[in-house]
Order: structure tokens, then sequence, then C-alpha cells
């Protein structure tokens, strides 16, 4: 929103100036009684004796001259009775002496012309000496009202007033329907732009203007973090109604000025040239109706000049909402109503200065009626200037910024949502809160704290840098299943091999494996220093894919004997892991054989492995797809359950009738086949079951290999062959990769 400013050092000036008119009104008001001219009386034509007690005219302007009482050449001060003798010409009869104390009534008031402003130019303007001087004093009257002019019509005009605070609502809408939950903008802390923006954060990158709307209806509504409940204490809004208030008095200030004005315009007495009292020096004796006529004028453009500066001005104070700017808004305002000061002041010629600042007073009339009808109004402009700009402005601007912070902050922040192009469906997940404990950091917070102080010495703890940009990338977009099938080794086996064959113990294998180890701990809640053995109790938990990984021996990523379930590559074992299974690493470096399918192509014993496949097949499940199962399903778990029951205690004979068309009941997936992502082929525990020995085709029989899907065994003399095999049947390489088994 834009804003005024005024010079620092505005006041001092100004406070400068008003001592020394007070100085000089003193002074002047001490000749006065000295050469016995009553000047300061309240009459209309006739002197004023001052009994050792005086009366000041009354001011229009509101000026430092206002209510000046000369002082006494003594240092105590004396109690102050006025006495007015009125000649009022207007009234008929023989001329009346009124000898009043505070509670007297005159039939005249007399007022005091603005003697600093460039608005009171046309009252003296070619009456005093220089032709030039009263030209140049022209150009600034014209000057002075184009300023002014110019300046209220910018105050008023959208571009500097800004937006109405509802359409910040509408902003606030879509920010929070857009980008405050958009996944790609979620910090390292795991929290989401919404919960940091409403956090009041100061480290943000985005959403800054947000952040700081946040802030300022906070301190408006004297508003915690997270309340929405407007208190009794809102300091913004008392402050806003303050400073309305002070603006409406100035200009009201200045309205009364123009009114007591053209009330001395309306009853001075008319001629055909403008002259002045012979008796008293710059008091008018009449005024030419073309001169009152062009100070008509010159009124009615300052007022309404006074009214749109009104209006405006209380308008962009009440959509100031920053509680820090109110009092320099209101402060810079109130610059635009002295220009006409700063102009005489700095550039008006000394005759024309001289000539304002020697005029007398002028009266007006003066009726009990009309001074009550006044104080009445003035009484309900009061009364309008306190209540209407809180009822019309302040009170629905705090409405509507209560209603902007629920828009921003309100509801659920913890979650970030992204849209999948492929699949045309919106994905979200949970975030963490922002007033979680430091005990809850996320691996990758734990990760970047770690690392802060390494200066790249030494190995980088739960961080796998990337030498590139490329590199980073697509390891970034990576699967795990993708992750698992870089590598050919299984993590274990292979450093016991190293440190048989008394290797160094600290390449860069192992270094990775520590740091997968570390990271796997971090992630599931262990110590960062935990073994494979002492995170061996959580391998089958689906959210272990790291460990998995890691710890692909410990966790039966290599062995049948452990569950089916979560040991694929899409759940972190590693495919060189996989391959021993198969044997298919005895053909490679690493001499560690698997299991012998050959000498094995029948169905394994029921043990701990098979049993908790299919007591915890359906947790799994429902873990796999964040959904549960028996949500979505119309199958009922009391009828699950026995199922799954007599598959577990029948073990590989149970579902030897399901080879060929039988199927899950939970996926439709074969048992033998397996689930793609999930688990293993069911036929690599029951290969006699599956038919694996007996598909029909008996060189694929031979090895154990009657179905795509089934395990193969590969003695040492038979390997060529079976390549020969694999080669003619165009699956070679999906063997080598086993993409059968990266479900």
């Amino acid at each position: 929103m834009p804003k005024l400013f005024v010079a620092s050092d505005y006041v001092d000036k100004e406070l400068q100036k008003l001592r020394q008119e007070l100085l000089s009104e003193i002074a002047e008001l001490r000749a006065q009684l000295a050469g016995g001219n009553a000047l300061i009386g309240r009459s209309g034509t006739a002197e004023s004796q001052v009994s050792g007690k005086q009366m000041q005219p009354l001011d229009v302007t509101g000026s430092a001259s206002f209510g000046l009482v000369a002082e006494e050449e003594e240092d105590s001060p004396k109690e102050v009775e006025i006495t007015v003798t009125s000649s009022n010409p207007r009234a008929p009869g023989p001329s009346r002496s009124c000898s009043e104390v505070i509670t007297t009534e005159p039939d005249c008031l007399q007022v005091m012309f603005d003697k600093k402003s460039a608005w009171s130019v046309p009252l003296v303007l070619f009456l005093a000496p220089g032709r030039m001087e009263g030209l140049i004093a022209s150009l600034l009257l014209l000057v002075n009202a184009a300023m002014q002019a110019l300046f209220s019509y910018i105050i008023f005009s959208n571009e500097f007033l800004g937006d109405d605070f509802s359409q910040k609502r509408g902003e606030a809408t879509t920010w929070r329907r857009s980008y405050a939950h958009d996944y790609k903008y979620m910090d390292l802390t795991d929290t989401s732009l919404a919960s940091r923006v409403c956090d009041e954060d100061g480290s943000l990158i985005f959403s800054n203007l947000q952040a700081t709307l946040v802030e300022d209806i906070n301190h408006f509504l004297g508003l915690q973090v997270m309340e929405f409940e407007l208190g009794s204490f809102q300091p913004g809004v008392l402050l806003a109604v303050l400073c309305i208030f002070l603006w409406n008095l100035c200009v009201f200030k200045e309205l009364r000025t123009i009114s007591q004005l053209m009330r001395v315009v309306i009853h001075m007495p008319k001629a055909s040239v403008t002259s002045f009292s012979a008796t008293q020096a710059g008091r008018f004796a009449a005024m030419a109706p073309s001169r009152c006529a062009v100070m008509s004028v010159v009124c009615l453009g300052r007022a309404i000049i006074a009214g749109v500066l009104l209006l405006a001005g209380s308008v962009w104070l009440a959509r100031t909402t920053s509680i820090s700017e109110l009092m320099l808004n209101a402060v810079a305002l109130e610059s635009v109503l002295h220009v006409d000061e700063f102009l005489f002041s700095s550039f008006m010629p000394t005759l024309i200065q001289h000539a304002v600042q020697n005029l007398g007073p002028a009266e007006i009339p003066h009726s009990r009626r009309g001074s009550r009808t006044e104080t009445l109004m003035l009484l309900a402009v009061l009364v309008t200037a306190a209540i209407l700009p809180y009822t019309m402005l302040v009170e629905p601007l705090s409405a509507e910024m209560l209603a902007t912070k629920n828009e921003l902050c309100g509801g659920n922040l913890t979650f970030v949502v992204g849209f999948n192009t492929d699949v045309q469906q919106t994905i979200g997940r949970r975030t963490r809160a922002v007033d979680e404990e430091e005990a809850n950091l996320t691996i990758i917070e734990q990760a970047v704290a770690a690392h802060i102080n390494h200066n790249g010495s030494v190995p980088a703890r739960l961080i796998d840098f990337r030498p590139d940009q490329k590199a980073f990338d697509r390891w970034m977009q990576q699967t795990m299943e993708e992750y698992t099938g870089h590598y050919m080794l299984c993590w274990e086996p292979y450093l016991d091999v190293m440190a048989a064959q008394g290797r160094s113990a600290e390449g860069v294998l192992n270094d990775l494996f520590k740091l997968h180890t570390a990271s796997a701990a971090v992630s599931l809640g262990m110590p960062e220093n935990s073994s494979c053995a002492d995170m061996a109790h959580l391998c089958d938990l689906g959210e272990a894919r790291l460990l998995r990984f890691a710890c692909g021996h410990t966790c039966g990523c290599d062995s049948l004997e452990s569950s089916n379930l979560y040991r694929v590559r899409a759940y972190g074992c590693a495919q060189g892991c996989i391959m021993n299974l198969y044997e298919m690493q005895a053909w490679k470096w690493q001499g560690h054989r698997g299991h012998s399918f050959r000498t094995n192509c029948k169905n394994q014993p029921i043990g701990p492995g098979w049993e908790h496949f299919w007591d915890e097949m359906v947790s799994a499940f429902s873990y796999d797809i964040n959904i549960q199962y028996m949500d979505i399903t119309s199958i009922p778990l009391d009828w699950i359950e026995p199922h799954h029951h007599s598959k577990k205690i029948g073990g590989c004979e149970a579902i030897r009738h399901a080879r060929v068309g039988g199927y899950f009941d939970i996926t439709g997936t074969q048992y033998c086949q397996g689930e793609p992502g999930l688990f293993r082929p069911l036929a690599w525990l029951c290969p006699e079951a599956c038919g694996c020995d007996s598909s029909g085709d008996p060189e694929r029989d031979e090895f154990c290999f009657g179905y795509d899907y089934c395990p193969f065994s590969v003695p040492g003399e038979n390997k060529s062959r079976f390549k020969d095999l694999a080669v003619r049947l165009g699956v070679w390489d999906s063997v080598m990769d086993a993409p059968r088994l990266q479900q």
C-alpha cells in the first residue's frame, strides 16, 4: 500500500514556529495595551475597555494565537474578567454595554484571519503596494490549489488506496488450494508450506506475502499463531479507530476554519471598493463584492478538497493492515493539509506576508440560539467521527481479516498432495506438524544436521552423495525396485567374503553398507549405530525397505525359510540376494551358493515363514495399497481367516489344486505366480505342487522350470545346456536379470 512520509524534524519545526508566534502575539498585545488601543474586545465597532482583565479574539484558524491572554507584568497570575462595550450597527437602538464574565453572551464575536496560509492571500491581493508581488502571490495561490487538488485526486485513486481487503480473502483461498499443500514446496523437515506460513516461519523463500499477511493479521487483531477467536483487546482495531478519529479532527479543524471565514465574508459590509478602518489598522471597513466572490470560490474549493481528503484518508487508514504503519500514515496525511502554510512561509513575497499578518480581526453575529445549535452540531459531528469509522470501516476490516486468516490457516495444515498425470489421480501424504518436538526429527533433518559441520574430509553420515546433477536427478527419481536392481550383490555375504580374503574393510562398498545400515536404523527409530542383528526383529515391517536392502541376508531375502511377504525388489531386497536363491551368483564372482532346486524340486515343509505369510497377507495388502482391505471388499473377514488358516496348516498340498486357475481371494493373482511388487511366488516354496517339474515340457521340467514363475536349478555340468534352452525360449536376458522376481 502506498505511504506518505514527512520529515522527522517536522514537529520540532512547528513547535519552534508556535513559540515564535506566541512571543510575537504577546509583544503585540502589550504594545496595544500600553498605547490604550483595546483591539481585543468582543465588539462590533466600539472600543473594548479592559480594566486589568483581557479577552482575545476568536481565532478561526485554530492556530497558536487562539485563546491567548496577555501576561501581566507581575509574576503572579491574576483572575481574568472581561468587559466588552458593544455597539452593534445591525442592532436597533442605542449602544449597550456588555459587562460580562465567562457566562456573558455578546451580540457579536471577533475572529482572526489565518495569518500563515496561502488561502488568505485573496484578502489582501493588490491592496498592498507592489504589483509584481501580487502576481507572484496569485501564482502561488494557484499552485497551492493545484497541489492540494492533485494530492486529493491521488489519495482518492484506487492505485493509492489499494485493493479492498476482501480481495485478499479470495487470494488466500486460491493460495490455500494451490501452492499451500503442493508437495514440491514441502521443506526438508517434512513440513507443508501451509504449516510454515501459518507458523510465521522466518526462513521461508516462498509465499512471503502470505506469511507477512498472516503476521499483520495476528498483530492487528491481537491473535496468537493458531488462534482464530477474537479477544476483547484488538490493538490494531483500537489504533485504527484512534488514527481515523485523529485525522477527522484535523480535517474538521480545517472545515471549521472555512465555515467561520465564510461567515465573515457573508456578514462583511459591502462597498464598491475594499477599504480598511481609519481608526483600527488592518481591520476591514468594507469589502468589494468581487473580492467576496473570490473568497467564496476559494472557500468552496478548500472545502471540497478537505472533504475529499477526509473520506480518502479515512478509507486509506482503514485499509492499512500493518499496525506499525498506522500512526505514520496518519501523521503523513496531515502534511497534505499544510501545503498552503509551507508555500506561504517558503515562497510568498514579504510584502504579501506582512499584509496578511497585519490583518485585524473581523466580526460575525452571535446569538444564544445559534450558539446552542452550533454546540449540538459539533456534538453530533464528534459522536459521528468516533462511531461511524468503526462501524463502516474498521469493524468490517476486522471481520475480513479473521475470515482471511481462516482461509490461510484454518483446518488441517499437515498434508501435501501431488497429481499423477499418468493415472489422473491426486495423491496425498501426511506431513509433520510444526510444533512437534526436536526428538521427532525426520531422517532427512538428521542427515542434514549431521553433515552441516563436515567439510567433506570425512564420509557423509546418512547422505548418499552423487557426483553430478545428472546422477543426482536420476537417483532422486528412481523407485526402490530400480534402486535395488543396481546392486548385483548381497551386502552381508559379500562383506564376509571380503573379510575372509583379508581385503580392506574400509572400501567404498563398506562405506555404502554403513551408510545404508545407519539410514535404515534412523528411519525405524533405532540408534544410528545399530547392527543388522539388532534390527532383525523389524524385517517383516512394510516400512523396513531400506533395512531389507542393507541387511538382505539377515532379513531372509536370500532364504526360502523367511516369509515371502516383502521379499521382493520393490520392498528392498537387492537383486544379488534374490539371485542367490536360484544359484545365479554361483556363475559369477561371489562364490556364495544358494538353495539347490535340482535336489529339492519338491514341496518345502511348513515353517515360520509360511505361517507368517498367511497370517499377515491381508495386513500386507492393505499396507501396500494404503487402504484398509476390509473397507473395499465385500468378502467378510470371518470367511477369509478360516480360508487362510486352512492354507497355513495344509501346506503346499493345500494349494496343489490352485496351480492353474486358482486365485487369491484378495488380488486375483494365482497362488503359484505370486503378487507383483508384494511377495514372491509360492512356486518357490511349492515347486512340485505348482507343477514346476511336470508341465509337460521335458526339457523345461528337467531344470524345474516348467513355468516362467518357477525356480530353476542349473548344476555346473548342465550350465551351457540351460543357457541354450533359455536363449531358444528368448528368456536368457530375463533370467539373468530375474524380471519375474522384480515384483
